[in-house]
């Protein structure tokens, strides 16, 4: 709990004194039963835990200040708000990584050239779908849309390991593990893709045909490769070795969460299937972290 207490209260500090320290301390209440000694000594144990992640990130090149532009011509990314804006966080690919050795160690291959017959197969599958999108085609890409002033998709992934846990009643060690594998995991993935996605710069099927209508809102910066296809195979190759009964079901939860940008007209079908093998070398990465042999380090030195 003091891990947890202190790093939120770091970025969220006008609730630190009200609620980040007040859960932490209610958090050792009701370890009463436990000697105080031992108590406290976990308690001051977290606080370090916090400050080491919080130095880790303090430098990680998360803040930088993008001092590019956006190239233009056939087959690029544009703004498509009024007026235009900074596409959204187009130095991340750039930022410090958790499990691979740098942001664009996984780079994904070039997509079909735009104009190519490859190109205009795939941006026709997304119109064919725009001019017949079904009611469970729309119900999916809302579900999993998790876009500005939600959870985001890593924070659903969250929930999915919350529930697991919860359901298999996990103890402190081994939900504690599973989460922060998981989220190194995600924060790679978000990483390798937006390096892919400022490396690209590929243009929204809806952008590059403007009949295309979409069913969730259209974000702002490049197509290639997709987010959630990712976050999701990220996670669901971590959550498949921590709960293998559940393997099968979280792979198609991913491909559902890729499928669902196709089916809201915002993403090609190359996007996702990219995504996904992205997302899965990444995952398969930070798999070792599992292993038993690494559950016996402190955490915020298992990870570099």
């Amino acid at each position: 709990m003091a891990a947890s207490a202190d790093a939120l209260a770091r970025s969220f500090p006008g609730d630190a004194v009200f609620v980040l320290d007040a859960k932490a301390a209610d958090a050792e209440e009701l370890s009463a039963s436990e000697p105080m000694d031992e108590i406290l000594s976990g308690y001051e144990i977290g606080r370090q835990a916090a400050y080491a992640v919080s130095v880790r990130t303090y430098d990680d090149g998360s803040l930088s200040e993008w001092s590019g532009t956006v190239p233009t011509g056939p087959g690029y990314w544009f703004s498509s708000q009024n007026p235009a804006t900074t596409p959204l966080r187009p130095t991340w690919g750039t930022v410090a990584t958790w499990v691979m050795q740098s942001g664009n160690e996984l780079r994904p291959p070039p997509p079909p050239s735009f104009g190519s017959a490859e190109f205009d197969a795939a941006l026709a599958e997304v119109r064919r779908i725009s001019d017949s999108r079904t009611d469970e085609q729309t119900r999916i890409a809302a579900f999993w849309a998790d876009g500005a002033g939600t959870q985001t998709p890593p924070g659903h992934w969250n929930a999915i390991a919350a529930a697991l846990i919860a359901r298999d009643n996990l103890n402190e060690e081994e939900a504690t593990r599973t989460l922060t594998v998981l989220n190194a995991a995600l924060i790679d993935a978000g990483i390798a893709c937006w390096d892919a996605k400022y490396h690209y710069w590929v243009i929204r099927p809806s952008q590059a045909d403007p009949a295309i209508t979409t069913s969730v809102p259209l974000p702002n910066f490049p197509s290639y490769v997709s987010g959630h296809s990712s976050f999701s195979a990220a996670a669901a190759v971590v959550l498949g070795a921590a709960f293998p009964k559940d393997s099968a079901s979280l792979d198609a939860m991913a491909h559902e969460a890729a499928l669902s940008r196709l089916y809201g007209g915002i993403h090609y079908r190359f996007d996702n299937e990219r995504g996904l093998a992205l997302g899965e070398a990444i995952g398969k990465l930070a798999l070792p972290l599992l292993a038993g042999d690494a559950a016996e380090q402190k955490w915020w030195e298992v990870i570099p």
